[in-house]
């Protein structure tokens, strides 16, 4: 089939001629109607339509591509599976981990019950000594849960266990920044020992002695601060408690500082617990240290 394209030539050769142009226009529909696609066939200096079938894709490169995808998928989708139960795995692990040590903190936020046994344990057989006072002496220790700790372990021949009962009793309604924590106790037969918090840089006795203050002065400005969080401690044990809490031993060796230098009050052993309602307390002999004794 033929169409014709004339084109005004008159103003480009000056004569008023045409240009034609010829081209052949294929008819597919007979190809398309049987299913096939038609082609331009070159036979030498003619040029034929042809109509040619479709090219039907190999089956065993279908396959091979189809198996191929199918591999990859499911190896991708394995890798998923594994990574996914791997980190869910770590993740329980974790969890566990985490309320472990929170049980753990847990139950040291209130005193626990220790065998002797347990105290020699913690003690390392009581090899590291920090001090010793007129009620017993002070060993340094460590929990499981790599958390240092002070034990003190009191004199069988001194009182009649009066200390004991009061640190305890005492150190049960405590808590507060300012005041030392009882971590827990023992009470083994006529065995009686004391766990505290460890604290790494002693008494504020340590820092004001004229022994050495030169090397150890911590400068005013601390100082203030120490004074007032000892204020705020006995504050809270006169006005903060249930029930009132006199302490009737403040002396700079039973105020411990931590790592931060913050101001602990500690040594709950002449303790006295009364009302809050109670303004007058009766004494039948002086309780305290000489020359901190108060007025």
């Amino acid at each position: 089939m033929y169409d014709v394209l004339s084109v005004p030539f008159g103003d480009w050769v000056g004569n008023g001629d045409f240009l034609q142009f010829k081209w052949s226009k294929p008819n597919c529909t007979e190809c398309e109607a049987e299913g096939k696609r038609c082609r331009l066939k070159i036979n030498g200096a003619k040029s034929e339509i042809e109509c040619v079938p479709h090219r039907k894709p190999s089956k065993t490169k279908t396959f091979v591509a189809t198996g191929a995808t199918l591999g990859s998928f499911v190896l991708l989708l394995g890798v998923f599976v594994a990574y996914h139960a791997y980190s869910a795995d770590q993740k329980e692990k974790e969890n566990r981990l985490k309320l472990e040590t929170f049980l753990a903190d847990y139950k040291a936020l209130k005193p626990s019950r220790y065998s002797y046994a347990d105290i020699k344990r913690i003690t390392n057989q009581f090899k590291y000594k920090l001090g010793q006072g007129a009620y017993g002496t002070v060993f340094k220790g460590k929990l499981s849960s790599e958390c240092f700790v002070a034990v003190k372990v009191l004199n069988n021949s001194k009182g009649d266990g009066e200390e004991f009962v009061n640190e305890v009793g005492a150190m049960g309604h405590i808590h507060h920044v300012n005041v030392v924590r009882l971590v827990g106790f023992c009470a083994d037969g006529f065995r009686r020992a004391l766990v505290y918090e460890f604290f790494p840089n002693g008494s504020l006795q340590d820092y004001i002695s004229s022994v050495d203050r030169k090397n150890c002065f911590l400068g005013w400005d601390k100082l203030l601060d120490i004074a007032i969080g000892i204020a705020k401690g006995i504050e809270y044990l006169h006005l903060g408690c249930d029930l009132r809490i006199l302490h009737f031993d403040i002396k700079p060796h039973n105020i411990l500082l931590d790592q931060n230098f913050t101001p602990k009050i500690s040594d709950f052993g002449l303790a006295k617990l009364c009302s809050k309602d109670q303004s007058i307390v009766s004494m039948t002999t002086a309780r305290g240290t000489m020359g901190y004794i108060a007025p």
